[in-house]
């Protein structure tokens, strides 16, 4: 009998490092293929009320792809962290999963398809303004809040026991920390990872949203094992002139999800205005506050 207890144990503490680990590495694929449209020495473009932190985030964090990086770790960090006092809230409210995986979803299409669709650099010219630097920061907060949700979820789903979530949100911290640096290294020496690593955000939320919408829960390590090998297909691609002949289906599947993604961005058009409104006033209302302590 404690032979059996052993090998389910054995089971479990398995099956979670194997779906934290995949898990962290998405997260780090797509923080890295996020911040590696930013220039790698240019200094971070601050608004005009926050200038003065210009030179001490410079000798600290130094230029803007690394000081993009640093803050999305961070916040990676911060958000599985806080998953251990709010991982019973988490699981009781399936609803945040639900918009977890939507954004995952959005997140991979928005990109895929924005590389079949445009011609140039322009999003790194757009990264190279003030807006386009906060909005890569943002979105990268918002990539690792839905990773550490969807990675409490899916260790929620294997067990009840809390201690299984507190050992899944360490293993998927010390995975990030030994990949992330070098990751990105690899996004720039090897581009076809940037599309691959939207790619395989894109079938984790596909892979994640049947669980959220129609309840039927599928094999864990099959759904993450699939996602992982679209990561290895990515870097055998420019190596393997079979898989090349797939690139005008990938063109295609790109031009649609394009298509696709701009219907969202009008149906949540309110929404985006009242979020960028939000925005503009805590800015008024930080620049006013600035004046009044300087006066005083």
């Amino acid at each position: 009998m404690s032979m059996l207890l052993d090998r389910d144990l054995i089971y479990l503490v398995g099956t979670v490092i194997f779906l934290e680990g995949i898990l962290s590495i998405a997260n780090v694929a797509i923080l890295g293929a996020m911040v590696v449209v930013l220039p790698k020495e240019e200094a971070i473009p601050w608004f005009a009320p926050l200038r003065f932190l210009a030179q001490p985030a410079q000798r600290l964090l130094g230029g803007q792809r690394s000081a993009a990086l640093t803050v999305a770790l961070l916040g990676s960090f911060l958000f599985r962290a806080a998953m251990l006092l709010l991982a019973d809230f988490v699981v009781q409210n399936q609803w945040l999963q639900l918009l977890a995986v939507f954004y995952l979803i959005k997140l991979g299409m928005e990109h895929l398809g924005r590389l079949a669709t445009e011609k140039g650099s322009a999003a790194n010219l757009e990264a190279l303004s003030p807006k386009g630097f906060w909005r890569v920061v943002l979105s990268t907060q918002l990539a690792g809040l839905s990773f550490a949700i969807n990675g409490v979820m899916e260790v929620a789903t294997l067990s009840a026991e809390r201690w299984l979530d507190t050992f899944g949100i360490l293993i998927g911290i010390v995975t990030m920390c030994l990949v992330a640096r070098s990751f990105t290294a690899m996004l720039v020496r090897e581009p076809l990872l940037k599309p691959a690593a939207y790619l395989m955000v894109f079938n984790m939320g596909v892979e994640l949203l049947p669980d959220e919408v129609f309840y039927i829960r599928g094999d864990p390590l099959v759904k993450f094992m699939a996602s992982g090998g679209t990561l290895m297909l990515a870097m055998l691609y420019p190596r393997m002139p079979l898989l090349q002949e797939l690139r005008p289906a990938l063109y295609w599947a790109g031009r649609g999800m394009a298509i696709v993604n701009r219907q969202i961005d009008w149906a949540l058009r309110p929404i985006v205005a009242l979020a960028r409104l939000s925005l503009k006033m805590a800015l008024i209302g930080l620049r006013l506050a600035m004046t009044l302590v300087r006066r005083k």
